[in-house]
């Protein structure tokens, strides 16, 4: 009998695959029989871990949390993320860092103590301040009906809250801004001190030196904290406010109206801080001996800016 070795080494292969299987099948039975049970979690999504994992970093200091507090509430549309920056920005000397996730986790705490400071913050009221001691300057921008973005000095003194200049400039040239300075200065006086921002055109060697030389002290708000400024934000709140509310043609419609809310600003909005006086500054405030003569018009100019103030304005030195 021939013998077919064919069919005896197939043979062997295939019951050496069957013990192959049997093998692994009772390899895994033990695995799983053998494996640690899996510890179960608080909530779905998190795996609770051991107490050494949970105890490894240190405790934040006790001011951090009252420094989350007060940007929250200067800070009321940022995220997490941003004030996390700003924390981590201004605190880098004392060697603290938080991150977005323990902002908010203390922002989902004290919710109620930030809208209590919020509260507090908005209905302080500031010390009184003479005139010509601190003015402020700073950009803002707006577009018109060609989308091109046009730029707009603001410059408002502390102490009167009169809106020294409010105008339409070409760039952001320091050469631009002294100009507007130097007009300002000619009409009201020298302040002791001028608030900007951290902007380029502020800490140039040109207008730092300059400012240095005529004996005003320039004054820097810390970076990511625009409300150090607040008295030229708000003003620029104001108008944006207004603004937003008039579709603007050309650059030069924009000047008109930036003339006609500097006018309201000064001698019709009243101030609360100064008592409900919307003399801003003229009249008896010392920054110019004037009379002025006013004649308000109400001119209606479409549908949203029916309450525009058209003024004429004479001033007798």
């Amino acid at each position: 009998m021939q013998v077919q070795y064919g069919e005896i080494v197939f043979k062997v292969f295939t019951q050496a695959h069957c013990l192959w299987r049997m093998l692994c099948a009772v390899f895994a039975w033990l695995s799983c029989r053998w494996r640690p049970p899996i510890p179960k979690r608080s909530h779905p999504g998190w795996r609770t871990q051991p107490a050494s994992i949970l105890r490894r970093r240190r405790p934040k200091p006790a001011w951090v949390e009252p420094e989350v507090i007060r940007l929250k509430a200067h800070m009321p549309q940022a995220g997490c993320r941003r004030i996390a920056h700003t924390f981590n920005r201004l605190h880098a000397q004392r060697g603290t860092r938080i991150g977005k996730s323990h902002v908010a986790t203390l922002v989902c705490r004290n919710r109620y103590a930030i809208d209590v400071m919020r509260r507090r913050i908005k209905h302080r009221v500031p010390a009184p301040m003479p005139c010509n001691r601190a003015w402020a300057m700073d950009f803002t921008g707006k577009g018109d009906k060609a989308h091109h973005a046009h730029q707009i000095l603001g410059l408002i003194d502390h102490g009167s809250r009169l809106l020294l200049d409010l105008a339409r400039v070409p760039n952001k040239r320091s050469y631009t801004l002294l100009g507007h300075l130097f007009l300002a200065m000619g009409k009201y006086g020298k302040p002791l001190a001028l608030r900007t921002d951290n902007e380029a055109v502020f800490r140039c060697r040109r207008f730092r030196l300059i400012l240095k030389l005529i004996g005003i002290r320039q004054q820097f708000t810390e970076l990511g904290c625009s409300w150090q400024n607040g008295r030229i934000e708000r003003i620029f709140g104001t108008l944006k406010q207004s603004l937003d509310q008039i579709q603007i043609d050309t650059g030069e419609a924009l000047d008109g109206l930036l003339d006609q809310f500097r006018f309201h600003y000064n001698h019709v909005r009243p101030h609360q801080h100064l008592h409900g006086d919307a003399g801003g500054g003229l009249g008896g405030r010392g920054l110019a001996e004037a009379s002025v003569q006013i004649r308000a018009l109400r001119k209606p100019m479409g549908r949203h800016a029916d309450g525009i103030l058209l003024a004429q304005v004479k001033i007798k030195r």
